[in-house]
């Protein structure tokens, strides 16, 4: 798991850009996941003395081109799925506690907006499809 932002940063300093472009690979936005990376980086920008405008890429869960990469993979392969019987359409998705989406974190609803986006991309007539959580742990609800 290197480089980590620590040791990112300090590259970055030492190649002195006008600009750092932060684009956190998660696609919707959460504080559980994209807000502590980008705060990990500014933490480290800070401790290192890393001074340049920084544009940050908070979500892209709607942006056209996400969507269009996943119809196109998701279209390709429904097709061959078709040969054997009616697929059915999984998307999973990391689940959060629900204490985390009653404060008011975007992330399911990010999700499903894209998931909406996508079926709709797709067109296919009576689409059987499901979003699904995963990776619950412990007891929280």
């Amino acid at each position: 798991w290197h480089p980590f932002a620590d040791e990112v940063v300090k590259s970055v300093k030492q190649f002195d850009p006008d600009e750092v472009i932060l684009l956190p690979l998660y696609p919707q936005y959460s504080t559980t996941t994209t807000l502590s990376s980008i705060e990990n980086w500014q933490k480290n920008a800070k401790k290192h003395g890393l001074k340049c405008n920084t544009k940050i890429i908070h979500h892209y869960y709607d942006n056209e081109n996400f969507i269009e990469a996943y119809t196109n993979l998701i279209a390709k392969f429904y097709k061959l799925a078709s040969r054997i019987g009616k697929p059915r359409v999984l998307f999973s998705a990391h689940s959060l506690p629900l204490s985390v989406i009653k404060k008011g974190d975007p992330y399911a609803s990010q999700v499903e907006r894209s998931v909406e986006l996508i079926v709709e991309k797709l067109a296919i007539n009576n689409l059987d499809w499901s979003i699904c959580y995963q990776s619950k742990i412990g007891p929280v609800k």
